[in-house]
């Protein structure tokens, strides 16, 4: 199934986490590990944009296709979309950024 995101709904399907290890210095003086997920994916389908109060449409910044990078978001919308299940955004303030490639071709 396809869905068509609705205003400033954004479908995004998520790389698979790799485990990122790191260690954040307490309170108390002592490191402890943490687990950090990886959180970039592929836009798969965007809304028309964000409505403001005066009726204008605010286009999407994103694309379906462009590589981003997405904030862990408090809540989780997840949605099927096209047979993988995807994160649904309410709105692009969750994307940092769209990821680009340097001039070796990697991204970066």
């Amino acid at each position: 199934m396809k869905i068509r995101p609705l205003s400033q709904y954004t479908i995004i399907k998520l790389d698979p986490a790799e485990k990122q290890i790191g260690s954040i210095l307490t309170p108390g003086g002592t490191f402890e590990q943490f687990n950090v997920p990886k959180r970039t994916g592929t836009v798969m389908a965007v809304g028309r944009g964000l409505v403001t109060a005066g009726g204008q449409v605010l286009p999407p910044q994103v694309v379906p296709g462009d590589r981003v990078y997405v904030l862990e978001a408090k809540v989780k919308i997840e949605v099927e979309y096209d047979g993988v299940m995807c994160l649904a955004l309410s709105d692009e303030s969750h994307i940092v950024g769209v990821i680009v490639e340097d001039n070796d071709g990697k991204e970066g």
